[in-house]
């Protein structure tokens, strides 16, 4: 499931450098400008869908109706503009396999073993080159349930 979500996101992740670019002129946060524990909604693929575009989310408190939560942010190791771009396979493995340590962390809880379900964004060479090599680990409520109030941080749902 996690694979699948992420090959998913891997598209977006792959429009991130446009998103990132329109965003503000959206009126809405890039995702690579989101902290750690804040709350959005506009992130999430409508369900039956494999792509869409993300020109960035809105903002909301926890408390407030969201579809997604940042649990994590980090760059690809060794990153920087001298090093080429290590491949679409291996960043993405490795966006997954952080993405799911710091789920447990973040929520308290295996993912394996959570109602919830996540997803992860990570560069593709064209947001490489103009040095982007940000990865957002998204937490998000269970399926069937579109958006939810509260943080999950600790919640170990």
């Amino acid at each position: 499931m996690v694979v699948v979500i992420g090959v998913v996101l891997a598209v977006v992740g792959g429009l991130a450098y446009l998103g990132s670019t329109l965003a503000p002129l959206a009126g809405r946060t890039p995702l690579p400008d989101l902290i750690v524990g804040q709350c959005f909604n506009g992130g999430r693929a409508p369900n039956g869908t494999g792509t869409h575009i993300v020109l960035g989310v809105d903002v909301v408190d926890c408390s407030e109706l969201h579809e997604s939560e940042l649990m994590a942010t980090f760059e690809y190791p060794g990153a920087s503009s001298g090093v080429a771009y290590p491949g679409e396979a291996n960043v993405g493995d490795h966006a997954e396999q952080e993405c799911i340590l710091r789920f447990a962390d973040y929520i308290g809880l295996r993912f394996t073993a959570s109602s919830l379900e996540m997803s992860f964004l990570y560069p593709l060479s064209q947001n490489w080159t103009v040095g982007d090599y940000s990865i957002q680990c998204v937490v998000h409520p269970p399926v069937g349930q579109e958006s939810s109030t509260g943080s999950y941080r600790g919640s170990k749902r």
